[in-house]
């Protein structure tokens, strides 16, 4: 299959670090099970219908659940969006530092820090109105820290 998403060696040593180490029984290759999970989250598959190419569904299954439990999805995102750049980078493209909208629900500490799309080259015009949040988001234990 030519439309297979694999991740790069570049970006295999840029995540490697966060990756738990291995106890007893060698894991698979960690490049071609990543690139699965993030094949299926990408594309809105089901475990089940991820290309055979990534391996069996459920060792993807299993990789994803264990390690969003651990958090080393999280550690991993949160690294790679402070790896991102500096305050001035964002602000060529019209974002600015989260000051003035409040948020529907209360945000982690993670979150508080964030950044908000301002306006895109100048061509929309200021949103207006109250923000609209699914229900099930607008839980404060999803949130807390």
């Amino acid at each position: 299959m030519d439309d297979l998403f694999l991740l790069s060696e570049a970006q295999m040593r840029r995540i490697e670090p966060f990756f738990p180490l291995s106890h007893g029984i060698p894991r698979v290759d960690d490049r071609r099970v990543i690139s699965g999970i993030v094949f299926v989250i990408k594309n809105g598959l089901r475990w089940r219908d991820a290309p055979v190419a990534y391996g069996p569904h459920k060792t993807i299954y299993n990789r994803f659940i264990r390690w969003s439990r651990m958090g080393i999805f999280n550690r991993i995102f949160a690294e790679l969006a402070g790896q991102a750049g500096e305050p001035a980078y964002y602000g060529r493209f019209g974002f600015k530092k989260e000051t003035s909208v409040a948020a529907p629900y209360p945000l982690s500490v993670a979150y508080r820090e964030g950044w908000q799309s301002v306006t895109l080259q100048e061509v929309l015009s200021p949103l207006r109105g109250a923000v609209s949040v699914p229900q099930p988001w607008c839980h404060p234990e999803l949130w807390s820290d």
